[in-house]
């Protein structure tokens, strides 16, 4: 287990019943004195990775610790919104997807004209699977047409990927949507290229060359076509990148 994502430590909320903030605790756990700059970089079963005043510094701890620092981090990702599920859309051929691309109204503005994959946000409690049914059925308005996509859905796991328009990394439960054939892909193109199809951001399809040419552009200049690292994603939803 490896989870990574810099969470500044902070003494939390304190309500007036208690002696101290909430997450105070973690600061005893990792051994770190309550004066230091302390954020968390990464945790694993054996080691915590700290930026103290400025420094990486590495800290031993048992399993114990780790599982308590573990459910923590959670509970801090879901707050930040730092749990994604996604989809890939992608025809039989494995060579052309469906994606959205992101308006001017959406509130981050360095997302704005980049392309995504359908999926979204998802709380730390809710099932990953559940949470990407959850997101295509909002994003798409024709529940026919997602009705088919969900029953193509297959499991690809969890990757901690860069925000790139956000700040640190974020772990996303990708699932990969696979046509039974190309002509039930470009029934799916038909339906959501329509007008409106959408409940936000527009339609796009990448195909062959074109959809090459945008993921090759992106590793070169990461944020200028995708966001948060939706490239990386589709590259392991095609076969074209390891996980």
């Amino acid at each position: 287990m490896q989870v990574s994502c810099p969470i500044e430590l902070t003494p939390g909320h304190k309500s007036d019943h208690a002696k101290e903030g909430e997450d105070v605790w973690v600061r005893r756990v990792l051994g770190v004195a309550d004066g230091d700059k302390v954020s968390l970089m990464s945790l694993s079963v054996t080691q915590a990775t700290l930026m103290i005043n400025g420094r990486i510094e590495r800290v031993t701890i048992n399993t114990h610790r780790a599982r308590a620092l573990l459910s923590w981090m959670k509970v801090k990702f879901e707050q930040l919104g730092l749990f994604g599920s996604v989809a890939v859309i992608a025809n039989h051929s494995l060579n052309a997807v469906i994606l959205q691309m992101k308006d001017d109204k959406h509130p981050n503005e360095a997302c704005r004209d980049r392309l995504s994959v359908f999926g979204g946000t998802r709380q730390a409690s809710e099932d990953p699977i559940d949470a990407c049914i959850r997101e295509l059925y909002e994003e798409i308005r024709d529940p026919v047409i997602v009705d088919q996509i969900v029953a193509q859905l297959a499991n690809q796991g969890e990757f901690h990927l860069a925000g790139i328009q956000w700040p640190g990394e974020y772990v996303c439960h990708m699932n990969v949507a696979q046509a039974e054939s190309n002509k039930q892909f470009e029934h799916w193109v038909e339906a959501i290229m329509k007008p409106d199809a959408l409940s936000e951001s527009n339609p796009a399809v990448l195909r062959n060359e074109i959809l090459m040419e945008a993921l090759q552009q992106e590793r070169h200049d990461r944020g200028s076509r995708f966001i948060a690292s939706h490239n990386s994603i589709i590259e392991i939803a095609l076969g074209l990148a390891h996980a």
